[in-house]
């Protein structure tokens, strides 16, 4: 499969497409002047956090900017609880809850069922063991999930991506092993209620390619980077390996 990008000035994309893109037709995604996304149904507070972003109709937020609330199309809202006052450690999300360690996310338990993780000291996702097996991760060089392997080696599933991560085929004997697995592109944990991917300390979208929030600056910024909203944008070619002590 073929992708192409057609992007502004600022790098923002404007079209996308899987065959011969015409960059100069006219834009299917518009920015503001502070490069928020003024298109898709796209809305922001004034901390710069996306309200009203496709696919959900509304994010909601505290005054410590942690999305405490998501609402999918034509659901009700799904609410979210984090540790401490950022959103790296989440708790809950829905009738999910999670225990983290220092190297990331042990365990996720809904309905009295729990699938564990196991980790190597550095973090890097090793396998899953939950009520349908045990099984292995399988990974490419960004660390997006390929394939899930069993305790005899057989592959149990198999997943594929666009260069913005969003699932181009989830395949597997068993949709309910394939389908239940979180962990997927770039090893973010995708919340399939919500289809967004959890990275660390914030949310993507790889339908739009972009963060709901804006990163804090912890560095006195660049004349590229003194627009607040500059790094929402993710650029396949600019992508890395996340942080992995972060669910």
């Amino acid at each position: 499969m073929t992708y192409g990008y057609c992007y502004d000035a600022d790098g923002n994309r404007t079209l996308e497409g899987t065959s011969s893109i015409n960059c100069s037709a006219p834009a299917a995604h518009t920015y503001n002047s502070v490069n928020q996304l003024t298109s898709d149904a796209a809305t922001h507070d004034v901390n710069g956090n996306q309200t009203s972003p496709a696919p959900l109709t509304t994010n909601g937020y505290n005054s410590a900017d942690q999305t405490t609330s998501f609402t999918p199309a034509g659901q009700g809202p799904i609410a979210a609880s984090y540790g401490g006052n950022g959103q790296g450690n989440r708790l809950s999300f829905g009738s999910t809850n999670y225990t983290s360690g220092i190297q990331g996310l042990l365990s996720a338990t809904t309905g009295g069922a729990s699938t564990y993780y196991e980790r190597d000291p550095s973090g890097t996702l090793i396998s899953e063991r939950g009520p349908g097996g045990e099984f292995y991760y399988y990974t490419d060089g960004l660390g997006s999930t390929l394939g899930l392997i069993d305790t005899i080696g057989g592959v149990k599933a198999t997943y594929t991506y666009d260069p913005y991560g969003a699932s181009t085929s989830i395949s597997g004997p068993n949709p309910t092993i394939a389908n239940g697995n979180p962990y997927r592109y770039a090893g973010g944990y995708y919340d399939t209620t919500s289809s967004l991917y959890k990275f660390g300390q914030r949310y993507y979208n790889p339908t739009t390619g972009r963060w709901t929030q804006q990163d804090s600056l912890k560095h006195t910024p660049g004349p590229r980077q003194r627009q607040p909203l500059h790094l929402h944008r993710r650029r396949p070619h600019q992508q890395h390996r996340p942080q992995r002590n972060h669910q």
